[in-house]
């Protein structure tokens, strides 16, 4: 099947000033002998397209993508002859039809997505072929969030009714076409908000809600408008979805929510994000909200985070049982005795691993008749089975470990969640000498 790929604005053809950097992209489906969805020559492509620019603030949260392969859908639910957007709608309304772990079937069953970079036309907000004319100032600029940036002043959106051409440098009135060169300046335009976006449908289809009074990402017979929050909700979610009004700055970085271009997320504590800086704090491993301190992931991320989290909890070791200390949950805000550990402590109340340490000044509450999660007992022999299955070395490379106190700080670091062999036993030898100097 032939792959199929969306054309985009060559940044060949304008100033330097005029190119932007944006993410394609990529839909690939698996050789049937394959074993790995990274391997390049095992990755048949589907289809790829523009699915983003590139500003200074979301750098490190693209980087990030890059190394990422994600799994997209079912095999059977895709058609790579719709818009993506669309055909992830779809998906996700036949949720009921397949189980939640749908993508620990075989990976030829799936369908995959990762990303790429590339240079395009307009800036680091926008895919366009045209700057816009401020009608208080009477300057170009690429897009209204440009403007703020740099002006003292709102942009008045509703009131552009000029346009230059970044190929011709044709001045205009405002259009789809350049009048001179013909240059298609966005392959979606509204003239109520005067929004021109080449970015295309794949990613960004949008339409001009009257209630919103600006363009939603979506289709209007998929979404309805929630008057109490006043913003368009997938019909799918309507009924259960966090109704909120919109913040007006993201609890990260404290950058605009309601007149960016940036997807937000709320959280399940209510509070209000932007989805790149949910994202890198999840890469950071940061999992409490920075406002209320809750615990951050939602959705899919939410069951799969506290899955990890209650294995490692189990699967590490109870190193001194009748040393406890006072910990509070960040949850049900009890306070309460927990057995020593370095990481990761579990409310017994409610069922998480959001607490801190905190002291005894608190109202302490006796939990020693509350079930806890057992950990495994600390021994030299447990600590060499543990090392050996998770790192999946030899025998013989155990041997450095059979020492009560090599194994303690062995021990320590396991409890971490540390994977990687190589780092595993730096830290272990660093540790080991800070020790003997001490």
């Amino acid at each position: 099947m032939k792959p199929v790929i969306q054309t985009y604005k060559n940044s060949n053809e304008v100033d330097e000033c005029d190119r932007n950097n944006i993410v394609i992209s990529v839909i690939f489906e698996l050789k049937p002998e394959a074993k790995s969805k990274y391997e390049e020559e095992d990755q048949i492509i589907l289809k790829e397209f523009v699915s983003d620019t590139i500003s200074k603030e979301r750098e490190q949260f693209v980087n990030d993508e890059l190394k990422m392969v994600y799994h997209h859908m079912i095999k059977q639910y895709y058609d790579p002859n719709i818009d993506d957007y669309l055909c992830r709608m779809k998906f996700f309304e036949k949720s009921n039809e397949f189980e939640t772990n749908w993508p620990e079937r075989p990976l030829n069953d799936q369908i995959f997505i990762k990303y790429k970079t590339s240079t395009s036309v307009g800036c680091e907000h926008y895919v366009v072929g045209c700057d816009l004319k401020c009608p208080t100032c009477e300057k170009f600029y690429t897009c209204r969030m440009c403007h703020e940036e740099n002006e003292d002043h709102e942009f008045p959106r509703y009131e552009v009714t000029t346009v230059r051409c970044k190929y011709c440098r044709l001045v205009q009135p405002i259009g789809q076409y350049c009048k001179q060169c013909n240059v298609c300046f966005g392959q979606q335009y509204c003239q109520k908000c005067r929004l021109l976006c080449d970015m295309g449908t794949n990613q960004k289809p949008f339409y001009h809600c009257e209630k919103c009074g600006v363009c939603t990402i979506g289709y209007p017979e998929h979404n309805t408008h929630c008057d109490n929050c006043g913003q368009c909700v997938h019909n799918h979610q309507f009924e259960k979805h966090k109704c909120v009004k919109q913040a007006d700055c993201c609890a990260v970085c404290l950058g605009q929510m309601q007149n960016s271009n940036y997807a937000t997320i709320v959280l399940n504590c209510m509070h209000q994000i932007h989805f790149h800086c949910y994202k890198q704090l999840l890469t950071s491993n940061i999992l409490k909200c920075p406002v209320c301190k809750k615990f951050l992931p939602v959705d899919d991320d939410y069951d799969w985070i506290f899955k990890w989290q209650k294995d490692l909890y189990e699967n590490s070791f109870d190193m001194n049982p009748f040393e406890k200390i006072p910990v509070k949950c960040n949850e049900c805000q009890r306070s309460f005795y927990h057995p020593y550990r370095h990481y990761l402590y579990y409310c017994p109340f409610c069922k998480m691993y959001n607490c801190e340490t905190t002291d005894e000044s608190q109202q302490l509450i006796q939990v020693d008749h509350l079930e806890m999660p057992k950990m495994i007992e600390f021994t030299v022999e447990n600590v060499l089975k543990a090392i050996k299955t998770r790192f999946n070395i030899d025998d013989n490379e155990l041997y450095f470990y059979n020492d009560p106190f090599i194994a303690r700080i062995s021990a320590e670091l396991l409890n971490s969640g540390i994977k990687d062999y190589d780092k595993f036993q730096k830290k272990v030898q660093k540790l080991l000498t800070q020790q003997q100097i001490e």
